[in-house]
């Protein structure tokens, strides 16, 4: 994060220096000083026009090349005009745009009226050119007759006037009209005169030169009067003003550059200090990292040499390049042997190959080693160990190898094949805990129903003890006596006459004792077919011990509650059965089941007993639960108390005197090898308790 930030620092530093590096170069003298000539040129260029243009007037400038070359030196300064030096402002370019507006638009007056002038400036000088040399000509013709010489006083006037009127442009042009007028009336009163016509052509030409020099005098007054040296200084002010911004800016920029220089060399002097600090400071950490390293690699060499657990170090290909004692002491080789792959040859022949490939490829994935395997049997003791291996990194989190540990297991092996014994006794024993608790209620069924039995035969005897058969012989032995005076005495002897009401009295009396008879022979029947339900019932459960199969759990909770029926029933306790509807059938070993069941009922019924109460009640109720099945015996007893919560399920853990703390224990073992749980829930003393037993549909595989 800190060497983010100074990369980004030190490209925010350089952006600004090199932004303000542009900005303190952005004046360029030498655009400055091309600009400058260009305007210097535009004002000689302008200077150059008005000189041009005077010599025009008084006819020194004998042709148009000079403005010529004017208009042609303008284009190009005005082509150099736009090309404005970059580090004017946008309010600067602007401003000089404006003042060269106006510049342009003066030129192209100008221009305008200079293409006038020429014009009538040709005219001009072609009548000039004309008229002395026509006057010269006919001064040498007249003679000295009296007309000749009125001709001739009269044209030296008009020559003095042209000469007025080209000498001086604020002359009038009247006076030469005048006498224009004066030569015309001669010329007109003399027509018979041979120089006549000729001196009226002199007047057309002297009218041209007084007329046109009027003209062209009033076009030079507005080309001179033309403000163009005003508009290109406005152009030059604006310029100025915007160059003494950019030269102050610049001024600006350079002082913070100076400034920011100084910051950046101070920086990396500093910086250079700080690296020199730095270094000085590395080198001390390397020197007393090495110590450390030297003392942490003495440490690991004491460490490898003295512990108990054997420490094998691999390369990035997987070969061992070091073992500490322990390690060749457990396997059995020698360090030299365990070089390489060599170590592989103290594995179980039964063992090698996996564990071959499963270290091939941890090292090949650069994953994680962990496997308990057997080594070579040494005597009649196959040692069993435990092996692991991490991977070792460098800084930059290349792979520089791996680190192998290996524990002797054979005595925790041991331990652990003799737990199994033991809890394999135990699970026997809480087998035969549980088939005793159903042998009981199967006792205590038969018991109940045997009583019955008694009950139905004590009235049966005593019944036939008290049975009036006896009167039938009497009366059978009567009949015997009177012989062949039966007749009279039936019909005449007191005695006789009351003998037929009596045997039939006697005939329904044994008719109801019969019937009493068959109802407790039917009765006797009914309880001898229970008890051989009862009986059978036990001998299947106990046929199919050890059988998995597919069974509906209301029937066996059902069967569970016929085992227990005499019970619930003499100690008075109500039972409700809460089943939800379409309980999934579960695949199990019924008898384990029923164990489970007959137990957690009778315990229920115990719980019902101890409270006392009045309203004693059992709720059976099943229910599903995603991938699994709950069977829930809840009573409202004497509940559990909270500090017997965790040792509910203990071996030997009982609260009855009588108890003998396998059977909620070996329910749990049941419960647990059935791949299930058994949980228990209660709110404390006199509050009840509820015991789950959660099976999964399907029996798991036995391991």
């Amino acid at each position: 994060m800190k060497k983010s930030l100074i990369i980004l620092l030190g490209a925010a530093l350089l952006g600004i220096l090199g932004f303000v590096w542009h900005k303190a170069g952005e004046f360029n003298q030498g655009e400055h000083a091309a600009f400058q000539t260009t305007l210097w040129q535009f004002k000689r260029l302008d200077t150059t026009f008005n000189e041009n243009i005077f010599e025009a007037r008084f006819g020194l400038l004998n042709n148009y090349d000079d403005f010529q070359a004017y208009q042609i030196s303008q284009q190009e300064n005005l082509a150099a005009l736009d090309r404005l030096p970059p580090f004017l402002t946008p309010e600067g370019r602007a401003a000089i745009q404006k003042a060269k507006n106006e510049y342009l638009a003066l030129l192209q007056q100008r221009n305008d009226l200079l293409e006038q002038f020429k014009s009538k400036n040709a005219i001009l000088s072609n009548s000039r050119r004309y008229f002395p040399v026509a006057v010269g000509q006919l001064a040498d013709r007249l003679g000295n007759d009296p007309d000749s010489q009125q001709l001739s006083s009269l044209i030296s006037q008009v020559m003095q006037s042209i000469l007025a009127v080209l000498s001086n442009p604020d002359a009038s042009s009247d006076d030469v009209e005048a006498r224009l007028s004066k030569l015309t009336e001669w010329c007109k009163s003399h027509p018979q005169h041979p120089e006549s016509r000729f001196a009226l052509s002199l007047v057309r030409h002297a009218r041209v030169i007084a007329t046109e020099k009027t003209s062209l005098d009033a076009l030079i007054r507005k080309l001179v009067a033309l403000p163009t040296e005003d508009a290109i200084q406005k152009v030059s002010l604006a310029y100025d003003t915007d160059v003494a911004d950019a030269l102050n800016r610049t001024r600006y920029y350079r002082l913070i550059l100076i400034l920011l220089s100084v910051a950046v060399i101070g920086g990396i002097g500093y910086t250079l200090w700080a690296l020199r600090a730095a270094n000085r400071n590395l080198e001390a950490r390397v020197a007393e990292r090495t110590r450390e390293l030297a003392s942490s690699e003495q440490r690991f060499r004491t460490l490898c040499l003295s512990t108990p657990i054997g420490i094998q170090m691999v390369d990035s290909q997987g070969l061992c390049t070091y073992t500490n004692p322990a390690w060749t002491n457990i396997s059995g080789l020698n360090a030299e042997t365990c070089l390489g792959h060599g170590w592989i040859s103290a594995v179980h022949p039964t063992d090698r190959e996996q564990v071959r490939a499963e270290w091939d490829a941890a090292v090949n994935n650069r994953g994680v080693f962990s496997r308990e395997y057997r080594l070579v049997p040494r005597g009649e003791t196959t040692p069993w160990v435990w092996s692991q291996a991490a991977v070792i990194r460098t800084a930059d989190g290349a792979i520089a190898g791996f680190v192998s540990t290996l524990m002797d297991i054979t005595g925790r092996k041991e331990a652990d094949a003799k737990l199994e014994i033991a809890h394999r006794k135990i699970v026997e024993t809480s087998h035969q805990a549980g088939m005793a608790e159903v042998a009981t209620n199967v006792l205590h069924n038969v018991g109940n129903v045997l009583n019955s039995v008694n009950v139905s035969a004590t009235v049966i005897g005593d019944r036939l003890k008290a049975s009036k058969i006896t009167s039938v012989a009497q009366v059978a032995d009567l009949f015997r006596k009177q012989g062949d005076g039966l007749a009279a005495f039936l019909t005449t002897d007191p005695k006789g006459k009351q003998l037929p009401d009596y045997i039939n009295r006697l005939a329904e009396h044994l008719a109801r004792e019969q019937a009493l008879l068959i109802a407790e022979t039917d009765s006797v029947r009914k309880n001898i077919e229970h008890i051989k339900d009862i009986v059978a019932m036990q001998q299947n459960y106990a046929k199919i011990s050890g059988v998995v199969e597919k069974v509906k759990v209301a029937d066996l909770v059902e069967d569970a509650l016929r085992m227990n029926a005499g019970a619930l029933t003499r100690h008075d306790v109500e039972l409700v059965r809460d089943y939800a509807p379409h309980v999934s059938d579960i695949t199990v070993e019924k008898h384990k089941i029923l164990q489970v069941l007959v137990n957690l009922i009778r315990n229920a019924k115990y719980a019902c007993d101890e409270s006392g109460r009045l309203d004693k009640k059992l709720t059976m109720r099943l229910a599903n639960g995603g991938e699994s099945v709950r069977i829930s015996v809840i009573d409202n007893g004497i509940g559990i108390p909270e500090e017997n919560m965790t040792k509910i399920f203990r071996h030997g853990f009982t609260t009855r005197k009588e108890g003998h703390g396998f059977g909620l224990h070996g329910a749990a073992l049941a419960a647990k090898q059935m791949g299930g749980a058994l949980i228990v829930h209660s709110d404390g003393h006199n509050r009840g308790a509820t015991f789950t037993l959660e099976l999964p549909l399907t029996a798991p595989e036995n391991e």
